[in-house]
């Protein structure tokens, strides 16, 4: 049985297969390893003939008889219980060491999607930064938006979803999934840090950050409710937002259609999928921030901000002050028509 064992193994990292993909040309490699060296190259790295694309690959279906096969050779103990745990952001604890960063230079909160654009001489580059996950079963990239003057403290971890090559230009469609805290970082070639990936408080930590026991029931009904109500408000006011123009002036309307309203409802939709609902009230703050027409600068301060209902009372902020800037400007606009002479028909 153990002279079985090597012929299992993917020619890419040398390692048992890790979710087995056989590609048209028929040979085979881990998922990831095949995903990534599509990125690197696009020809098999057995045959050098072309490989699907990027999309097909990640859509296709594994080998089901080599995954049977290492299921049973794991049952009997041939091969260990982990073996499909990747080296970095496995299943295995949340504390990461020496991971490589990549700079994306743009915050990208939990749940956002976003095309990121690239030369094709900075593949090398992108390809050092490419984290193969069996927590998250993708490629990924631990992202932060600055490194200079200082490196960002906070990031996010993208899982990419496209890869896309022209001549001159590289698309990388990527979403973003947990945020993370840098505990240190060094940069000897490439920037590395330690980090702990922050997962959503759950209710326990919530009571345990407002400093309350567990049975202390009605509080914590308390704390479960209001937070509920600030995911509410925040959904009223985007659907509030959303709503045609109760302006009398179709000329102004006409002008600031594209700004707020139906039309950019429809288009935020598009881009960002639909409203979460008050049930989930992280995502509801995260696809808040996603599509609120704020200075970029309080992105960060909010993808730092550790607790939940801090991060809901922060997006609320925005909104009050958003909306205050909305109607002043709707004033003056609706003062500087009535100054305008009307034509006499």
């Amino acid at each position: 049985m153990k002279s079985i064992i090597p012929i299992l193994n993917c020619s890419s990292c040398h390692q048992t297969y890790a979710d087995p993909t056989t590609t048209p040309c028929g040979h085979t490699f881990c998922k990831l390893c095949l995903l990534r060296h599509k990125i690197g190259q696009n020809t098999c790295l057995s045959c050098s003939r072309p490989l699907p694309k990027y999309t097909n690959l990640m859509l296709q279906t594994p080998n089901y008889v080599l995954s049977n096969i290492l299921k049973g050779l794991q049952l009997t103990d041939f091969i260990h219980c982990d073996y499909c745990e990747t080296n970095h952001l496995n299943n295995l604890s949340l504390q990461e060491h020496d991971i490589p960063l990549f700079v994306s230079g743009k915050v990208i909160f939990p749940g956002q999607r976003c095309r990121l654009s690239f030369y094709p001489s900075s593949i090398t580059n992108l390809l050092l930064s490419l984290i193969p996950s069996s927590r998250y079963s993708n490629l990924c990239l631990a992202s932060i938006h600055r490194n200079r003057p200082e490196v960002a403290q906070f990031g996010t971890i993208l899982q990419v979803i496209n890869f896309e090559q022209s001549d001159d230009i590289v698309f990388l469609d990527v979403e973003a999934t947990d945020r993370f805290k840098l505990e240190h970082h060094k940069e000897v070639g490439h920037l590395t840090a330690d980090l702990v990936i922050l997962l959503e408080s759950d209710t326990q930590k919530m009571l345990e950050y407002y400093n309350m026991s567990s049975d202390q029931e009605a509080l914590q009904t308390r704390l479960i409710q209001y937070t509920t109500d600030l995911a509410r408000t925040i959904l009223q006011f985007i659907k509030h937002i959303g709503q045609p123009s109760t302006m009398s002036s179709q000329v102004l309307h006409a002008q600031t259609a594209g700004l707020l309203g139906p039309i950019w409802l429809e288009n935020m939709l598009k881009i960002h999928g639909p409203l979460p609902t008050s049930d989930n009230p992280a995502a509801v703050c995260w696809w808040a921030a996603s599509v609120l027409p704020v200075p970029s600068n309080s992105f960060y301060t909010l993808l730092r901000t550790i607790s939940l209902i801090d991060r809901l009372e922060l997006v609320i902020s925005w909104m009050k002050e958003l909306e205050s800037q909305w109607k002043q400007c709707r004033e003056q606009a609706m003062q500087a028509i009535l100054r305008v002479p009307q034509q006499e028909h």
